[in-house]
């Protein structure tokens, strides 16, 4: 069973052709919208949320051309606080997962390298948590 049911409202924002090649050629991930900039991301982002179809995750690499990962978190959380953020890095000693997780920046911090596995599990964790933070009949929040 697959994580996600739409994965044509996962978007990924990655600018090294390498690992978008990869992605389309050795994951066991159907096609997901990927862009090389945050710009474009947030443009994405935007349109998204004013058609009533957010994005369910947004995946940040962390070094991206002008804008960084975790800027364009922050600005995709403005856009739409019910997308799931994650940031991909191979410098997470240069972040604070905790603190970005803590300040409900990210859901999730996945290092580079990383596996099919590994995605898969975040997928799994990503969605487990979306269906836990959905309201109930009466509208009470089950999770913050």
């Amino acid at each position: 069973m697959t994580p996600v049911d739409d994965w044509s409202r996962v978007l990924w924002v990655e600018d090294n052709a390498a690992i978008v090649r990869a992605l389309g050629r050795h994951w066991a991930f159907p096609a997901m919208p990927v862009v090389e900039t945050a710009e474009e991301a947030l443009v994405k982002l935007e349109a998204a949320a004013l058609a009533g179809e957010p994005y369910l995750v947004l995946i940040a690499d962390y070094v991206l051309p002008g804008m960084d990962g975790v800027a364009l978190c922050e600005q995709a959380r403005k856009i739409s606080e019910t997308t799931r953020r994650v940031i991909v890095s191979a410098y997470t000693e240069l972040l604070n997962p905790v603190q970005l997780m803590n300040d409900g920046v990210v859901q999730y911090v996945l290092p580079k390298p990383f596996s099919v596995a590994d995605m898969q599990g975040m997928f799994r964790r990503l969605m487990q948590r979306r269906r836990d933070d959905t309201t109930t009949a009466s509208g009470t929040r089950i999770r913050a």
